[in-house]
């Protein structure tokens, strides 16, 4: 558990970051939030690739499906596919588009509500 307290704070400071530059050059909250979440996503995914072939502790998968669900699933589905990380677990894919299919299904159904 401690040692993904140390994902997570990383993670968080890093979105807060670029939430707060972005914020500052006029981007609304909610857009620099995304970008922030996703590049720290990336980071992540980046992270783990690298050190994925070493003896250092790895990024745990609950934490990658976190950063997924609180905002960073295009990031994350652009970092398998491109560092070709993560493809050959099913069940680490289908917990990634089941993510992916709940934020869509949510956000069409609130724009639906919405209007």
């Amino acid at each position: 558990m401690k040692f993904n307290l140390i994902f997570i704070i990383f993670s968080f400071c890093c979105t807060a970051l670029i939430t707060l530059v972005l914020g500052r050059f006029g981007l609304k909250p909610p857009a620099s939030y995304l970008i922030g979440i996703n590049l720290s996503t990336f980071l992540l995914y980046i992270y783990d690739k690298q050190i994925s072939s070493t003896s250092f502790r790895r990024v745990p998968e609950n934490i990658l499906h976190l950063h997924a669900l609180l905002g960073g699933s295009p990031m994350a589905f652009v970092a398998q596919r491109w560092l070709h990380h993560k493809t050959q677990k099913p069940a680490f894919q289908l917990i990634t588009k089941g993510i992916i299919v709940l934020q869509v299904v949510s956000i069409t159904l609130f724009y639906l509500i919405v209007e």
